[in-house]
């Protein structure tokens, strides 16, 4: 392998803290301060403004031509449809949402689900990267597996096991009829006299052409009762900002794109055969680029990797699975599931006493000091305060020293060049990134053909017809055709692992990225500009009928399908609680047969139970109850103080939670955090909540009637 811009004598060092400090310097404080010099190297005042929306924006995997109507599609979108209840999103959320709908007695003609994509499955529609597979155990992370009896291939399967599995809920629960693909929601407007929310579409050919409609018949208003906005946070890729990206005239596109027609091989075959005589730059080394560059490396006469900050890989050990074993080892009894996913989150969250057996036992659950990022009831303290704010991250570092200092010796183990191995070891506390997991990808290292470069030391300057061209090392001499102090990278495909736009820090509103427009014209952006303004992270005061899976004000893990159904379902169950809710008619008055059964006399048959009615409700939290809840989450914001000097990333929106700000301002972001118990105490008392069955919070109105206020 190469790696010019790190030769032994570039290579970089620890900072000259650890060089003079005195023989009682202990390692975790040299360490701490190779961190803030490592943060400091990679920390602009540009914050997100350092990326653009991606220009790959064509949908890859679209049907083409489009599938015909069949009886298996829901009617054509028209200015006159109107749905109970709108699902925007297909992924698993949208999927889960629907799931929990039928489960509580609504037919599936009370909904209705939008997704510009060309079928279900959200992330898992969109990205079909080679090498794609999901970092978290396939028994917890597929959702219902208990119900449909389905068995995993793998340990951690790969994204075309999980778009399969997606197919088999969808067809198991009958959604492909009430899903309608390639239209964009552009906009949401909450209607006060209709008690309804007038929702702008845009059908879109799902190729991102233009077709031959009319503009009225491509954009036009439909109307819900009640929306339910689970666009997702990984579907908008980004690219960074780089001078005259526009004029690199060769193939590029974002992973989540994949353009397999310029590589080669197909998602159910990665052989990327078209690579063989091309030099690829790849720009990224996070959760995705750690999954497909060992593939590019395979086939590519030359790969180029860009990095910024490198990710902790620890290892994966994956592994097939049979029925047999799968029975015997995780479906043991009834409920197994649901248990196996709450002793995941018990150990994520450090809970203390730990349960008596980790039943995943992966890398997650061997990792607590992770908890620094998703909350954990088990400090050493009584709720973390100013007090105890410093002892509290101090225990946080030392839990997580021993496990970095692992996975950076691991990288020395593995790699053989001293230089490359010291630009891939991540100097950063592990939750500051998401953790990654591959038994492969260091080894790429070791190719002649690959080369890894650090853009902290070389930055890229601008793009070109031909490649990239990058500041050259200290000292560097010029290379033919770029200037002094240049590097030119020549480069045939350019491939952007960049990741995606929409954090889970936005709005709902920035993740579907469309206004959405609440009471007295409000929008919502506006009213969170500086705290949510929600009850228990899934409704918001202000904007009535208006449902959204999290994240802020809730609980986090990294089971994302798990937190996320938690969520949907907690929200299904505010709307179908408050559609229980009657009028006066349940208040006391009674119908005639009835009367006629007080008298002595033989009524009717009772009648079953009546379809619940979602037109004509309107549910909103009152002031008193978000007010409340943002309190609460305030409340135990120092516990999330850890995240603070984070390596930029999404996880800390690129540095900005290191801003300076008045105290007020502080405050308010404080509102805007998350449940720092953990997430497992954060479903109890959403279960509890429900089961109590009083809506507490809620307003809910029939017909403009109160029939429960807060």
């Amino acid at each position: 392998m190469t790696n010019t811009t790190t030769t032994a004598a570039e290579t970089p060092t620890a900072p000259s803290t650890t060089t003079t400090t005195t023989p009682q310097t202990d390692p975790l404080t040299a360490t701490q301060a190779r961190y803030a010099q490592e943060r400091n190297k990679r920390t602009t005042r540009t914050g997100f403004s350092q990326y653009i929306p991606s220009l790959h924006t064509t949908d890859p995997w679209a049907p083409s031509p489009p599938p015909t109507q069949t009886t298996t599609q829901p009617p054509p979108l028209s200015p006159k449809t109107h749905t109970p209840i709108l699902i925007i999103g297909a992924g698993l959320a949208g999927i889960l949402t629907a799931i929990h709908l039928l489960k509580s007695a609504l037919p599936a003609t009370s909904f209705l689900i939008l997704d510009a994509a060309g079928s279900f499955g959200g992330t898992w529609y969109w990205n079909r990267y080679p090498g794609l597979r999901c970092d978290t155990e396939a028994s917890i992370y597929l959702p219902l597996l208990e119900e449909t009896g389905y068995v995993p291939r793998e340990r951690y399967v790969g994204g075309e096991e999980v778009r399969g599995y997606v197919e088999l809920l969808v067809a198991r629960y009958g959604l492909r009829s009430r899903a309608v693909f390639g239209v964009c929601v552009r906009g949401m407007r909450w209607r006060e006299e209709e008690g309804v929310w007038g929702v702008d579409v845009e059908r879109v050919r799902s190729d991102g052409d233009e077709d031959e409609e009319s503009s009225s018949a491509k954009k036009f208003s439909i109307t819900a009762t009640i929306a339910l906005v689970a666009p997702g946070i990984l579907h908008a890729p980004k690219l960074p900002l780089i001078p005259n990206l526009s004029s690199f005239t060769n193939p590029s596109f974002h992973t989540s794109r994949w353009a397999y027609d310029i590589t080669g091989g197909s998602p159910t075959n990665p052989s990327l055969t078209s690579l063989a005589s091309k030099r690829v730059t790849i720009i990224g080394t996070g959760a995705t680029a750690i999954q497909c560059i060992p593939f590019l490396a395979r086939y590519a006469a030359q790969l180029t990797v860009l990095q910024r900050t490198p990710s902790a890989i620890d290892v994966r050990d994956n592994h097939a699975l049979s029925p047999s074993t799968f029975t015997r080892d995780v479906a043991t009894s009834p409920g197994w599931q649901r248990a196996r996913q709450a002793n995941f989150a018990a150990f994520m969250n450090k809970i203390h006493p730990p349960p008596e057996v980790n039943l995943v036992n992966d890398g997650w659950t061997r990792f607590p000091s992770y908890a620094a990022l998703l909350g954990t009831p088990s400090s050493k303290f009584d709720g973390v305060n100013m007090e105890t704010l410093q002892a509290h991250i101090a225990e946080m570092h030392e839990l997580d020293f021993v496990r970095s200092e692992r996975i950076r010796a691991r990288v020395d183990s593995v790699v053989r060049d001293p230089g490359t191995a010291e630009v891939l070891k991540a100097w950063y506390p592990g939750w500051c990134k998401r953790p990654c997991f591959h038994d492969e990808y260091l080894d790429v290292f070791n190719r002649d053909n690959v080369e890894i470069i650090d853009v902290t030391r070389t930055p890229i300057v601008r793009a070109e017809a031909d490649g990239l061209v990058l500041a050259a090392p200290p000292s560097s001499p010029a290379e033919e055709g770029a200037q002094q102090g240049e590097r030119s990278i020549k480069t045939d495909i350019l491939i952007h692992s960049t990741g995606f736009n929409a954090t889970g820090m936005g709005t709902p509103s920035t993740r579907l990225g469309a206004p959405i427009i609440g009471r007295h014209g409000i929008s919502l952006d506006e009213a969170w500009k500086l705290a949510p303004n929600t009850l228990h992270g899934v409704v918001a005061g202000g904007f009535p009928n208006l449902f959204f899976p999290g994240p802020l004000q809730a609980a986090a893990g990294p089971n994302f399908t798990f937190v996320i159904e938690c969520l949907v379902e907690h929200a299904v169950g505010m709307a179908v609680g408050a559609a229980k809710k009657k009028g006066k008619r349940a208040a006391g008055e009674k119908g005639e047969g009835e009367a006629e059964a007080e008298k002595g006399t033989k009524g009717p048959e009772p009648e079953p139970e009546p379809e619940l009615e979602i037109d004509g409700l309107t549910i909103e939290p009152t002031p008193e109850a978000t007010a409340a809840w943002a309190d609460r989450i305030a409340r135990d914001a120092a516990h999330f103080a850890c995240i603070a000097g984070c390596t930029p990333g999404y996880m800390n929106s690129e540095g900005a939670f290191d801003k300076e700000m008045s105290a007020e301002e502080r405050a308010e972001r404080a509102k805007g955090g998350m449940w720092a118990g953990g997430l497992m105490s954060f479903v109890e008392f959403l279960e509890g909540w429900r089961a109590e069955g009083s809506l507490e919070g809620l307003e809910v109105r029939r017909a403009g009637e109160v029939v429960r206020d807060g």
